[in-house]
């Protein structure tokens, strides 16, 4: 989503196993590296969530670490983040969600203006760790307490995407996004300490950070701070990001919310 006007490293080394036959020499056996079981239910997640008011299923996407789950659809039209909590296999989580539309102009206007809802969602349910998340939810106006939304959310593990190695040196470099013609809308630079700079196409500047979470798994932690022009202060937002892989394409996902904004990026290599 536009701006809406708009770590813990944990690493697991195995010494090789070596067997001392009495009298013979020492011979020692490949041993496979294995990683200690994800924080459940860390993951990245894709599937649904079913919208009572909306009549619909919307795809998509859910990244968790061991303390927040942030969930996006393809356009950043939905994007909605806040903590859990778990007990056993019960579930619950407790987010901001903004939706973005954009109603049909005027008949004076040649472009309807962008409108963004804020919404507070509780989600309770449970999950299998590294199979699937269900959940049903309430949705309501933030700020107040009547119910203007329910559903549900059905969520199942993507392995092949969450099973990878994270490190910094695989964010760094230059990224962008661009539009359907081409044109970059935003450029971001990343060293390889993970420090971050960007700028956008609706005049805001962008500085910030990713950090490594857990290196056998692909999400890192990301915080940014978020100068648009006309502001006289900056706003700070956090959340995730992880590298997205799709055959041989690379897309770097940073998804990151505040108290009164959500951003979605969706960057190739530049």
């Amino acid at each position: 989503m536009r701006p809406t006007s708009r770590t813990k490293p944990l690493s697991a080394l195995l010494p090789a196993l070596l067997l001392t036959a009495c009298g013979s020499q020492i011979d020692s056996i490949d041993v496979p590296v294995v990683r200690p079981p994800s924080p459940a239910p860390a993951g990245i997640y894709t599937g649904t969530l079913s919208s009572v008011a909306a009549a619909r299923s919307i795809p998509v996407t859910a990244l968790v670490n061991a303390e927040r789950i942030f969930a996006f659809d393809a356009d950043g039209d939905f994007i909605a983040g806040g903590r859990y909590e778990t007990g056993d296999r019960d579930l619950a989580w407790q987010a901001r969600a903004f939706e973005r539309s954009e109603p049909p102009p005027a008949e004076d206007e040649e472009e309807a203006s962008e409108q963004v809802r804020i919404l507070a969602i509780t989600a309770e349910g449970g999950f299998d760790p590294e199979e699937r998340i269900l959940m049903s939810y309430a949705a309501s106006v933030e700020g107040s307490s009547g119910v203007v939304d329910s559903g549900n959310i059905s969520w199942a593990y993507a392995e092949s995407q969450y099973e990878r190695r994270s490190d910094l040196p695989l964010v760094a470099g230059t990224w962008v996004n661009e539009d359907d013609f081409g044109t970059p809308t935003a450029s971001f630079g990343i060293s390889e300490g993970g420090d971050l700079f960007g700028q956008d196409a609706d005049g805001c500047n962008y500085s910030g950070r990713l950090s490594l979470i857990d290196q056998p798994y692909n999400l890192y932690g990301a915080s940014l701070q978020v100068q648009c022009a006309g502001s006289a202060t900056a706003r700070l937002e956090s959340g995730l990001a992880t590298l997205r892989h799709d055959g041989d394409d690379v897309t770097l996902v940073i998804v990151t919310t505040s108290a009164a904004n959500a951003t979605l990026f969706q960057l190739n290599p530049g």
